[in-house]
Order: structure tokens, then C-alpha cells, then sequence
């Protein structure tokens, strides 16, 4: 069971009696922002880019922030003069080997821009990121933002820097208790004043032009002494990529007021998915909606309930953004979606004591000899041309036996999945209808997450019965 506590949750680092510098000198350095303050360094190594740790934005494992956005082009990272160009983030990729409190190995993340950055200016500019290990390192530059000045901690406006040594990583395993991973790094900060504190992590390890390494933590004693992750040895994993999730084919648009709970899932402007109101500050839907791949995680995520329109067309839905996604610790998406779940935070609740936003109540136990089942979301209406439909279609599926399933798919379901087929031969699921529900008697019973074959006419979802205890630990977060 995944129960994450945000204020108990590891934070990393900001530098402490380091020089103002201008952005001229590190114009591959932006600010990590959430809710509108500075949480950690992150580095352009694209126009499209930002290179950070995953110790930044997880919380935990399968816990993540996802309404960031990235400050480039000033060292003012309150952008007093506005300056600045904000980009939010889409996605965050994290190393699929990073396990938070794994003493930071493989602390790295991909930050996916919604919009390239301008390269072409004295302010804003990527850094070549090394391909070969380097020897005999002794010197290295960082800069980040910080706390000014150690005996008062005020935090500093504009972008600091510091020079950091390379020590022996013997050093570091005395101080931190724990011996490094062959692709960690040990520095030291030169100058007696100086140190790093809470915000600098995922600044950047120079040399020569290049990046070498990006920081993740540093002793709790005067914060002198840094690990960070040497990013020669990671080159393959930065040029990963991703996949899509499941919409419906050939149903009856239908009006919100009969699914009231139904909300459309927006990622970079599109419908993504479905998910469905389980308080008016939660919602529930698949991991494999927000998770494109382990450790690819979609960010600035944004629901519209209120409304059978997925284009919000009159302004009439309510509209919310993500604040942070914590999706089931033991999802695998190549475990044929098993323990297919996740729990969207909003950042303020909704109103539903209306017409046409409401709350679903989970099944709490299972519903024996199920026939058939509700369903609805937003899809495609014609199988052949396929078009996109603007409003909520609503099909109906029919119950039938996991052997089916397997057989198409040549896989066992867990215990606790099932499969349905869609009843009528002009219907189907197609790509968006991940997250969409499966009602019985108005109360929540199921999760579509996955379609099976061309026409979409089978289907796997997740009881969420089973998931109870941990869908309400989730929701204390």
C-alpha cells in the first residue's frame, strides 16, 4: 500500500554564500517551479528539454508533482521584471531504476516542455551533455538559487554560483553512511562560507562547457560535501521516448447529468483519458493514463467536469488542475495493466452539489453475477472514417469469461481483472477510454483499461473493489 505524506517527503538543495552571476554565464540553467516557488535546478539540454533529478518531483515511489513549470532566460527566479519564458511541463520521465531513499541512485529526470524554447538568445541556451567518463576531474562549477547568507538563511533572489572539488568517494560513503554506485560522484565546496541547502538539486556538474553531473544531495552538516549522478554512462536512457494510452466507437451521446462523476483528463491541450470524481478534490482513474511508461510520468495535467463537451466549447465545465499524481506502487505496464490504478490531487475542490458534477461511491464489495455493465467517455463515433467526437458517448458492455480475454491477448488476467465485450457490433473502445468507469447500480465497480482487438469490441478493466483501503489512504494525502 502507497501512502505518501507530502511534508514528510525527501527534499533536496540551495546554495549558500555563493556570487550573484548573470544568466549570460549559465543560460542552460532554469528554475524548477511549483506553485509559483522555485523548487529545485534543472538543466536545457534541448529547446524542448530540462534535465533535473527524480529526487525533485517524486514525492515517492509512484507519487509525483505534476503542475510544474520551467523559468528560463533570467537569474531572477521571482521574474520581477517578467523577463522570463515559462514553459509548463507535459511529462516527467524519471530513470526507470531510480527507488527513492536508494541513497539517490539514478536520481534523474526528463522534464518534457509544452513548447520549445527559444535557443537563439544570449539568455537561453542548451548544454552539451558529456559522452565520456572524465579522469582526473579536480575542479567543477555549479550554480543554483539559494539561501545568501548561513547564519540568517535568507533566501537569495538571483542565481548564485560556486565552485565544488572532487574528492574521494570514501569521503562521502564516512559522511553519509552508505557507499556510492559506480555512476555517483563525491565534490566538495572550496571556500569555508559557502555551502548548498534546500533547492539545489538537479544543478548542474560543468566542465569545460559540458555537463558532467547533476546534483542530488548534501550532508546535513553545513551542506559542504555533495553526491551527484555522473551523467556519461545515462546518454541511452536520455534519448528514451514514449507511448499513448485508450475512446469510444459508434455510442449515444449522452448528457453529463447521467454521469455526473465523469471528468476528461486534458494533457497539452487534448482529451487524454477519463476519470471519475471520487471527492471533490480526487479522482480516479488508470495509471496507465498518466504513466506512459514506468517512470514517464504526464505533468500539467488538467480535468473539465461539469461538462459533456471535452472542448468546454460555452465555458460551463469546471475546470481544474493536477496538483500531484500517485498511481498503484505495484502497476507494471507490462504486466498486462495490473493493479491499473491511479488518484489525481486537484488543487482546489470542485462543486459538486450541482446537476452536473457529482461524486461516485465505490463498491465496496464484490457484485456476484454481473451481467452487464455502464459505460462512458469521449471517443471516436464512427469506426470507419474514424472522427473524433466532441461529446460523451455512453455504451453498454456485457460480462464474460476471462478466457476470453486470454485468449485474445495469449495472457492470464489478474484476480482481479476482468473482461467485457461491448453488446452492440457497431461499437467499440478506442484510444482515449482509459480511466473511463464501469457502473452497476450507481456505485463505481470498475476502470476500463485497455481494449483488445480492432474494433475495440473486448476489454480489460480493474475491479476497484479490492483497491478500497488503498484508493482512501491515497485520498488523506
Amino acid at each position: 500500500m502507497l501512502i505518501t505524506n507530502v511534508c514528510d517527503a525527501k527534499k533536496a538543495n540551495e546554495i549558500i554564500g555563493g556570487t550573484t552571476t548573470s544568466i549570460a554565464e549559465y543560460p542552460f540553467i532554469v528554475s524548477i517551479q511549483w506553485l509559483n516557488i522555485h523548487y529545485c535546478g534543472g538543466t536545457l539540454i534541448s529547446s524542448s528539454f530540462v534535465l533535473t533529478t527524480a529526487s525533485c518531483v517524486s514525492f515517492e515511489a509512484g507519487s509525483f508533482v505534476t503542475n510544474f513549470q520551467v523559468l528560463a532566460g533570467t537569474n531572477d527566479k521571482l521574474n520581477t521584471f517578467r523577463n522570463a519564458k515559462i514553459r509548463n511541463v507535459i511529462y516527467i520521465i524519471l530513470h526507470y531504476n531510480y527507488v527513492p531513499y536508494n541513497f539517490w541512485e539514478n536520481d534523474l529526470a526528463i522534464l518534457k516542455l509544452d513548447r520549445p524554447f527559444n535557443m537563439h538568445t544570449i539568455s537561453i541556451r542548451k548544454i552539451a551533455v558529456s559522452t565520456s567518463q572524465k579522469l582526473f576531474v579536480m575542479h567543477y562549477k555549479t550554480a543554483g538559487w539559494g539561501d545568501r547568507s548561513i547564519p540568517h538563511f535568507q533566501i537569495t533572489q538571483y542565481l548564485q554560483k560556486i565552485k565544488l572539488k572532487s574528492i574521494d568517494k570514501q569521503v562521502c560513503h564516512t559522511i553519509f553512511g552508505q557507499g556510492l554506485s559506480p555512476f555517483q560522484g563525491c565534490a566538495k565546496v572550496i571556500y569555508p562560507n559557502q555551502e548548498l541547502s534546500m533547492g539545489d538539486s538537479g544543478n548542474p556538474m560543468v566542465i569545460n562547457n559540458e555537463l558532467v553531473g547533476v546534483i542530488s544531495a548534501y550532508s546535513r552538516v553545513k551542506g559542504k560535501f555533495i553526491i551527484f549522478t555522473e551523467i556519461w554512462n545515462y546518454n541511452n536512457w536520455i534519448l528514451c521516448d514514449a507511448k499513448k494510452a485508450n475512446k469510444i466507437i459508434g455510442g449515444t451521446t449522452t448528457s453529463i447529468a447521467e454521469y455526473p462523476f465523469i471528468v476528461s483528463i486534458h494533457w497539452s491541450n487534448f482529451h487524454l483519458c477519463s476519470g471519475n470524481l471520487i471527492s471533490s478534490l480526487h479522482v480516479l482513474t488508470t495509471a496507465s493514463c498518466v504513466l506512459f511508461e514506468i517512470g514517464h510520468v504526464a505533468g500539467n495535467l488538467i480535468i473539465i467536469a461539469g461538462t459533456n463537451d471535452k472542448l468546454n466549447t460555452l465555458n460551463l465545465g469546471q475546470v481544474r488542475h493536477v496538483q500531484y499524481t500517485i498511481y498503484h506502487e505495484e502497476y507494471n505496464p507490462f504486466q498486462l495493466w495490473k493493479n491499473d490504478l491511479a488518484v489525481l490531487k486537484l488543487d482546489q475542490p470542485l462543486n459538486v452539489n450541482n446537476f452536473y458534477t457529482r461524486t461516485i461511491s465505490l463498491r465496496t464489495r464484490p457484485k456476484i453475477l454481473v451481467l452487464h455493465y455502464k459505460t462512458a467517455g469521449w471517443g471516436d463515433r464512427t469506426i470507419a472514417p474514424i472522427r473524433m467526437t466532441q461529446y460523451l458517448q455512453r455504451i453498454k458492455l456485457k460480462r464474460i469469461n476471462k478466457q476470453v480475454c486470454h485468449m485474445i491477448y495469449e495472457r492470464d488476467l489478474d484476480l482481479f481483472q476482468s473482461c467485457a465485450k461491448v453488446i452492440y457490433p457497431n461499437q467499440g473502445l478506442t484510444t482515449g477510454d482509459s480511466g473511463n468507469p464501469l457502473v452497476i447500480d450507481n456505485k463505481l465497480v470498475g476502470v476500463v483499461s485497455a481494449f483488445l482487438d480492432v474494433r475495440g469490441q473486448f476489454a480489460i478493466f480493474t475491479e476497484t473493489w479490492p483497491y478500497h483501503d488503498w484508493i482512501e489512504n491515497t485520498m488523506r494525502l
